[in-house]
């Protein structure tokens, strides 16, 4: 029963990370208002709004004007669901499962925007920092080590950033290397 409890759970997070994709690009509120289809703008209907099934039984168009939305909902929802099942078989319902809820939803955030838009927005990846920080604290990790960690991330993509005069990447992928430190550790990113 926990297992279909975490991947319901997991598709409803996803539905709502493409409201925050979506809603982040447009500049829009995230709380307020509707889902609307963007290209007619009407007002999508709760039948239509169901993880995963709704982007099969549409296949991925808009009941109203038949645009093709394109399978990112589906995508977004299904891999959610599947990440925090595999968290879940790993970890179980702990603190440390939850705090990699919170901390995977960033980094699925981070990941799509980034692909999508080719940028980070910070937004994203300044709250994920701060997760990071507190899951670490909470597996008493030294702060020493996090700070290490952190620099050696950041500063990995703080030279690119430097060397190149901003033409490779983006100062979000300096803060996406902060945060890769800190959840992986100086060890890992050496590898």
């Amino acid at each position: 029963m926990e297992i279909i409890l975490v991947a319901l759970f997991g598709l409803v997070i996803g539905s709502f990370l493409n409201v925050v994709i979506y809603r982040t690009r447009a500049q829009r509120k995230i709380w307020l208002g509707r889902s609307a289809c963007r290209f007619c703008k009407k007002v999508i209907h709760w039948f239509d709004n169901v993880p995963v099934l709704s982007s099969l039984v549409l296949r991925a168009r808009c009941r109203a004007c038949r645009k093709f939305f394109g399978w990112q909902y589906a995508q977004v929802e299904l891999s959610t669901a599947l990440l925090f099942l595999a968290l879940f078989a790993k970890f179980g319902l702990t603190i440390q499962f939850g705090f990699l809820l919170v901390l995977t939803s960033f980094l699925i955030l981070i990941f799509v925007y980034d692909l999508r838009w080719s940028l980070i927005p910070d937004r994203f990846s300044v709250p994920a920092i701060f997760v990071a920080l507190a899951y670490q604290a909470s597996l008493s990790i030294p702060y020493q080590q996090i700070i290490l960690a952190g620099a050696i991330g950041g500063g990995f993509f703080l030279a690119q950033y430097i060397l190149s005069r901003r033409r490779w990447i983006g100062s979000g992928d300096i803060r996406l290397g902060l945060l890769m430190g800190i959840i992986l550790g100086w060890q890992m990113l050496l590898v």
